[in-house]
């Protein structure tokens, strides 16, 4: 029997804002059921005249869908079964992980991308929902892990943080799939997230240079692994190194805009302009060469407007394999893929070479509501305001951040007031199920009291025999 309280059931720590951080508190966790009603937890008929509700709301009728435990709004309650993963700058990451209040081993999607040498972001690995449906019922005979994405409808998750400043934000978790209809789509948080981590490098580029390698058909069959493919890209990176491109972005793209066939080819961003041809030409012998074969397609485009280099970043970080059914092989070995690569660490300090806003039209609107720099910060875990390290605290249902007073700081990031948090003034139906969530909470607790009693007159009575046995 799992006996953690709930993380919105104890209605005055959940809300409270302690010293250890908004929302994280000492007793802090999720109840685990198995079937039926929660393991170890009464109905919750059992509970109503017990007298434990709130003042106010005594002999209050519960909602239709509080008949029982399993179904009491999932929006509040529902178990977190996945882990997620808080990066910091440099190589030593924190990663967190939860399945209630134990640690799991690490998981994550396509979209769980790193930079060498920076901040790995975030992701969420659900490994509990049931796969979904397909026509060809495929989804029974795959992992769960595929098809367990974050387009439920009326589940969300979210962590809030605090730095030793009394700054305090909060940051939406999501899976990062590129299939999950949410982070798969173009403009969505995790593709945010991706856009705006390489933005700031993009901006120290005066023109910026866009390679695409790519595989020629006869050879893709040799490139179905991770290894295969990061291999292949550290080689091109070499390659461009040989040729002056000192610092670069890559990543790949694993379909084509209009296929649904396995087509992985690589997107470089560089710092350069135009290019001679003969310079070309050696880098296509040389890319060629990588892959053994006579002849490779290598395209070069170079940007010189800011406008223009924000559109080629936002669409080298989409998402392309927008449906793992194109490939599933494919998609369970991508699993833990790092798939956004930075070259160069030493020289991505330089000053920006323009700014935002210099931006118009439909670059402009491409940036529009994202604190880029805040943004940064907070995917590498850092205050935006003093630089000191963000320490997050306990998963909690996304409905909870919906009622407190926030500053939208973009890509799923918020800022919220530095001090206790305010609320918004709850609703009838919204008290009616805080309630119900506090019984729920103190019948836990009882039990969970009863069995320590049980489990301690055992010992007791154990013990006593043995050593009557033993002196006699």
């Amino acid at each position: 029997m799992d006996t953690s309280p709930t993380n919105t059931a104890s209605i005055t720590q959940a809300f409270a804002g302690s010293q250890r951080g908004w929302g994280a508190t000492e007793t802090s966790g999720f109840y685990k059921s198995s079937g039926g009603h929660s393991q170890g937890v009464p109905p919750i008929s059992a509970l109503e005249n017990n007298g434990d509700a709130p003042p106010g709301v005594q002999g209050a009728e519960p909602p239709d869908y509080l008949e029982s435990y399993d179904n009491v709004s999932s929006l509040l309650t529902k178990k977190p079964s996945f882990s997620y993963s808080v990066g910091q700058r440099g190589h030593n990451e924190q990663r967190k992980e939860y399945h209630g209040n134990q640690n799991q081993s690490a998981g994550c999607g396509v979209g769980a991308v790193a930079e060498a040498g920076e901040s790995r972001g975030d992701w969420l690995y659900d490994s509990g929902s049931p796969p979904t449906s397909r026509e060809d019922g495929s989804a029974e005979n795959v992992s769960s892990w595929l098809a367990s994405t974050c387009d439920k409808e009326g589940v969300g998750w979210f962590v809030a943080g605090e730095c030793p400043g009394g700054h305090r934000f909060a940051k939406e978790l999501v899976c990062g799939k590129e299939w999950c209809e949410v982070c798969g789509e173009d403009g969505s948080v995790a593709h945010n997230r991706r856009f705006v981590r390489w933005l700031p490098k993009v901006e120290q580029l005066g023109t910026m240079g866009y390679f695409v390698f790519t595989l020629p058909e006869s050879i893709r069959g040799e490139y179905r692994t991770k290894k295969a493919l990061a291999r292949l890209g550290h080689q091109v990176q070499e390659l461009l190194k040989r040729y002056g491109y000192s610092r670069g972005l890559r990543r790949w793209h694993f379909f084509g805009d209009r296929s649904t066939r396995w087509h992985p080819h690589l997107n470089v961003l560089v710092d350069g302009g135009f290019a001679p041809p003969r310079k070309l030409e050696a880098i296509k012998r040389g890319y060629a060469s990588l892959l053994g074969v006579d002849l490779a397609d290598v395209n070069y485009h170079y940007r010189t407007s800011p406008g223009r280099m924000v559109h080629t970043l936002k669409y080298v970080t989409r998402a392309t394999f927008r449906d793992w059914g194109w490939d599933v092989e494919m998609a369970l070995e991508l699993r833990r893929f790092r798939n956004a690569v930075s070259w160069g660490y030493s020289f991505w300090d330089a000053e920006p070479a323009w700014s935002l806003a210099e931006l118009k039209g439909k670059a402009r609107a491409t940036v529009e509501g994202l604190d880029v720099q805040a943004v940064e910060s907070l995917v590498g875990g850092v205050c935006p305001v003093c630089g000191k390290p963000i320490k997050w605290g306990e998963v909690l249902p996304i409905g909870l951040l919906n009622m407190v007073e926030k500053t939208d700081q973009g890509a799923g990031y918020w800022r919220l007031p530095d001090g206790r948090p305010k609320f918004s003034a709850l609703t009838d139906a919204d008290r009616r199920v805080l309630a119900w969530l506090e019984r729920i909470h103190r019948a836990v607790v009882q039990v969970a009291m009863e069995r320590a009693r049980r489990e301690a007159a055992i010992e007791a009575e154990y013990q006593a025999v043995l050593w009557r046995d033993l002196l006699n």
